[in-house]
């Protein structure tokens, strides 16, 4: 069976640096380093006995991938069932477009076999008759090809690029599992554990063995976890607190609760930081100097190979993603945006447009100053085109942040007016070494 469906023998006993918390038994057999290395391609390895058949699905379901209907139309599909059932916290609900979803996927290592859906079957006379009610999809995970620095595993760029020929062949090694969304009316039926069984099994088929996602729920053995803070702009607060994102103090109007955010930011104005939005004159560079930091500064970071996979990644995109270089520097830091919607409560059909802190390299300028500037140029740019439109519905509102993940410690996003919040994203590996990491080791970000 795959991994992730396999009954687990537990161990207490302390394995290899971990923090000595329970660990399954096999888990010590594939990742010691030692056994690793003696065992060679031994046959018996786990990761070779695993099924490399589909497991079955209720009766009039079916798997269907990018691969029979096309990237474009199955991403389209996603999007639709992503804006009616996709994270519900509360009142809020992710609402992610096509451009955003095309944009976080269909990157140059996407696989499309790896993109997998449940979708029920047609009746044989309705699909003969071209009837397209089969064209929905019911169940949805997206399995994304990293080349991940993974320090216990010893996985490098190295190890996952093939610079022999030509042009450089990457073979990633790791796979993120992201936008795992069942449809609530067929919620119950066990979707949710074939998807990942399905997703297992497509990724060992394409040489990729090492899994890693994150998500909010608390799973068994979380690597680590990281609290998001939240960076309220001030012009947007009465907003904020009408759908119940930010709370008054009691104590304070809502003109006075404006005027002490107003005063938070004065000193940003004063920062003598030279930023401009990337080019693709600097992509070569700032790739080079990412990846630098990330080997040199964590021990589980998401690596770009090749200046395509960087420019698809961080070129700004207008909504989707923005990017801040210093000039003069290889120093950057990204945001990317999305929008969510409020589903219940007074204010339902609102819309909360969030930028998130994303991947940044700061060894010129102080992290906090360089956070702090492109968060301004940010709300800046933002504000002008609010101004602009009729609907003033294109202003950010927030901006968030995982403390601890990419270098951003909590310490330092309190000092540059980050509150922290009560969501908590927790990061899971498949098949990799137990135990616990701190968030500063990581230097991997969902969107």
């Amino acid at each position: 069976k795959p991994l992730c469906e396999r009954t687990l023998s537990m161990s207490t006993e302390k394995i290899d640096g971990s923090l000595g918390r329970t660990c399954p038994d096999h888990w010590r057999y594939l990742w010691d380093s030692r056994r690793r290395e003696d065992d060679g391609d031994n046959n018996n390895n786990v990761l070779d006995q695993l099924d490399r058949h589909a497991k079955p699905l209720p009766e009039g379901l079916r798997v269907m991938t990018a691969e029979e209907w096309g990237r474009t139309e199955f991403l389209c599909l996603t999007g639709a069932l992503l804006k009616g059932h996709y994270v519900e916290e509360d009142y809020f609900r992710f609402c992610l477009h096509d451009d955003f979803l095309s944009w976080a996927v269909d990157s140059p290592l996407c696989d499309s076999s790896l993109l997998v859906g449940i979708i029920a079957e047609a009746p044989d006379d309705a699909t003969a008759s071209g009837d397209g009610s089969s064209r929905e999809l019911l169940a949805v995970a997206i399995a994304m090809p990293l080349v991940l620095h993974h320090e216990s595993l010893g996985y490098s760029v190295k190890d996952q690029v093939d610079h022999s020929a030509n042009d450089a062949v990457v073979r990633p090694r790791f796979a993120m599992v992201d936008f795992v969304c069942i449809n609530r009316s067929h919620r119950g039926r066990r979707l949710c554990p074939f998807l990942y069984a399905e997703v297992t099994r497509r990724c060992n088929a394409s040489g990729i063995h090492h899994l890693i996602c994150t998500s909010g729920d608390n799973l068994a053995f979380p690597v680590s976890s990281a609290r998001y803070h939240h960076w309220l702009n001030a012009e947007q607060l009465p907003k904020l607190v009408d759908i119940g994102f930010a709370v008054k103090p009691a104590n304070l109007t809502m003109a006075a609760f404006q005027q002490r955010l107003r005063l938070r930011d004065e000193p940003i104005l004063k920062l003598p930081i030279p930023l401009r939005s990337m080019c693709e004159s600097d992509v070569a560079a700032l790739r080079k100097a990412y990846n630098l930091s990330a080997v040199k500064n964590h021990k589980i970071a998401v690596l770009f190979p090749r200046d395509e996979d960087f420019s698809h990644t961080f070129l700004p995109r207008r909504s989707i993603i923005e990017t801040y270089v210093v000039d003069g520097t290889t120093d950057f830091m990204s945001f990317y945006i999305n929008e969510t919607g409020i589903v219940g409560g007074k204010c339902t059909g609102a819309v909360l447009r969030q930028a998130y802190v994303y991947y940044c390299v700061s060894d010129t300028v102080p992290r906090r100053n360089l956070l702090l500037a492109a968060t301004h140029h940010l709300l800046q740019k933002y504000k002008e085109d609010n101004d602009n439109t009729e609907a003033n519905s294109s202003a950010i509102d927030t901006v968030n942040c995982l403390g601890g993940i990419m270098g951003n410690s909590d310490c330092m996003l309190k000092s540059a007016g980050f509150g922290p919040g009560t969501g908590i994203l927790k990061y899971y590996q498949l098949n990799a070494p137990p135990g616990a990491l701190l968030p500063e080791d990581i230097a991997w970000l969902t969107t």
